[in-house]
């Protein structure tokens, strides 16, 4: 069973009980990107939903956004479910990255006359590895364009017993590379990873809570 302590974001009948998958979709809003980018409401939302799952095979649509560029295909993919290991078995079917231009408001930056350490090398799990002295600067918003990149696509595990009709949860992480940002860019997105989990309880009483 799943601890009391453990939270998912919508819970759904176990689809190898239901022999189907119950309409479901777990969205990562990002409501302080919008807003400090003057971008509508769910412009930059992530989205993860179970589409399939059968003896043979767990498959999930995913859709991603951000204001660098990202691309779905140099994602890490890792299933997890309690009692049972890992599951990176994964095939990945993705579409080509789209972008969206709003008017909205653009980070500028200006030096404030101070000096200050700032990383300018970082390792891959984003630990920074190397500061050097620069001119402190400051982030101030001004209208203009603001373009969102979106990348999206279809992952596959394979299942062949990893999940069975007494699982009753599920969850999805994913670690996405973005292209290292130029260091004007340091102080508006941090780290070149986008880290996301999306989870799903599994229930046989028939009932689908928090799908949407």
């Amino acid at each position: 069973m799943v601890g009391c302590a453990e939270t998912v974001d919508v819970t759904i009948r176990n689809p190898l009980m239901a022999r189907g998958v119950d309409h479901n979709s777990v969205i990562r809003v990002h409501e302080y990107d919008e807003h400090r980018n003057g971008l509508p409401d769910g412009a930059m939302d992530d989205v993860a939903k179970l589409v399939a799952m059968d003896h043979q095979k767990i498959c999930f649509a995913i859709t991603l956004h951000e204001l660098d560029p990202i691309d779905i295909r140099l994602s890490k993919f890792k299933l997890t479910a309690p009692y049972a290991g890992p599951n990176e078995k994964v095939e990945l079917t993705a579409e080509p990255p789209t972008i969206a231009s709003y008017q909205g408001l653009v980070p500028h930056q200006r030096e404030t006359g101070a000096v200050e350490n700032r990383c300018t090398q970082r390792a891959d799990n984003d630990d920074c590895v190397h500061w050097e002295k620069k001119p402190a600067v400051e982030t101030i918003y001004q209208p203009g364009e603001v373009v969102v990149y979106q990348t999206s696509g279809q992952a596959c595990f394979k299942n062949e017993g990893w999940a069975d009709t007494h699982t009753d949860a599920i969850s999805l992480e994913l670690k996405t590379h973005r292209p290292s940002a130029d260091e004007s860019d340091s102080l508006v997105r941090v780290g070149n990873n986008k880290q996301a989990v999306f989870k799903w309880a599994f229930s046989d009483t028939g009932v689908s809570k928090g799908a949407q």
